[in-house]
Formats: C-alpha cells, structure tokens, sequence
C-alpha cells in the first residue's frame, strides 16, 4: 500500500485531505509542519509527500530541502500546496497545486505519482 505523508498546519484541511486520501485506499501519516514530517518520515518513508507551503517551525521548502539532502529521501515525489500563486523556481517538486486544493487533481497527481 502507498504511504502518504501529508503535512498541513491547518487541522481542518488535515483532517480533511486524510480522509479524502485514505478513502481512495492510500495510508496516510499526518504532520503539522516540516520538522514533524522529517520526524515522522525517518519512522517510515513515505512514498509521496503532499505538503503545504506556510507552516510553522519549519515551512515547505525548508522541507523539500531537507527531503532533497538525504539520499534516501531524495527521490520522494513532493506535490507542494500552496495559496501563493506559483512556487518558486529553484523548488524541485513533482507537482504544485493551488489552494482551495481541488479533490480531484489531487487524486490524480497521487495515482500519476505512486505507479513510477
């Protein structure tokens, strides 16, 4: 099964977004901000992370970073949310989705990215 380890500082949307994934049959680990997810990724390696941008004590891309240094979790597809407009460039993600995030897309992106 595909472990999804999603990361939200918003509690509701958490909550929302694990039982939107979790209903399409994926696991889900859950985080509040980037330093709970490294946490909880060197517990069990997810194989996609789905992480907001803004978060408290350590935010989205200070996550993908420290994702991108460890070589076992380099190559852990990262689709980033976000209500910015566009990420910034130098962000190495597999796919950026704007909030309101649509079900839909996101379900999609999961598919496309747990089948490489």
């Amino acid at each position: 099964m595909v472990m999804v380890l999603l990361v939200e500082d918003d509690m509701n949307l958490l909550q929302a977004l694990k039982t939107l994934i979790c209903g399409e049959g994926y696991e889900v680990m859950t985080a509040s901000n980037g330093h709970e997810a490294l946490q909880a990724a060197h517990r069990r390696r997810p194989d996609i992370v789905v992480s907001d941008f803004m978060m408290p004590v350590m935010d989205g891309p200070a996550l993908i970073g420290a994702l991108a240094a460890e070589a076992d979790f380099a190559t852990i597809p990262v689709l980033l949310n976000s209500a910015v407009a566009t990420p910034p460039p130098h962000l190495r993600v597999s796919a950026f989705l704007r909030k309101p995030v649509a079900a839909s897309r996101l379900l999609e992106l999961l598919q496309q990215h747990s089948t490489r």
